[in-house]
């Protein structure tokens, strides 16, 4: 049996997606703003890691149910937070 032509103007639903897609979390991760930033602006750097380092980092993101982008900011974020400047601390200023 023949298949009809659809109607001028008739609109087939979109078919469902139902994939995972880490790279797209991974990205729009990196555009939504941290609300744990001290500051009111972000900024997005990318980082290049060896490929073994790469894959460790996303199997440790997945176990905790993140993405590799968010996690590796987490870490970064933690990690200068333990350093200090050679002038002392920085201090934040509220308003």
């Amino acid at each position: 049996m023949a298949r009809r032509a659809a109607k001028h103007g008739a609109r087939r639903a979109a078919p469902e997606v139902d994939q995972h897609d880490p790279e797209l979390d991974s990205y729009l991760a990196a555009l939504a703003p941290d609300p744990g930033a001290t500051g009111s602006l972000s900024e997005t750097l990318q980082v290049r890691l060896p490929g073994i380092q790469a894959g460790e980092l996303r199997r440790v993101a997945e176990e905790q149910g993140v993405s590799a982008s968010a996690l590796a900011a987490r870490w970064l974020v933690e990690r200068l937070g333990r350093e200090e400047p050679p002038t002392g601390p920085i201090r934040t200023v509220r308003p």
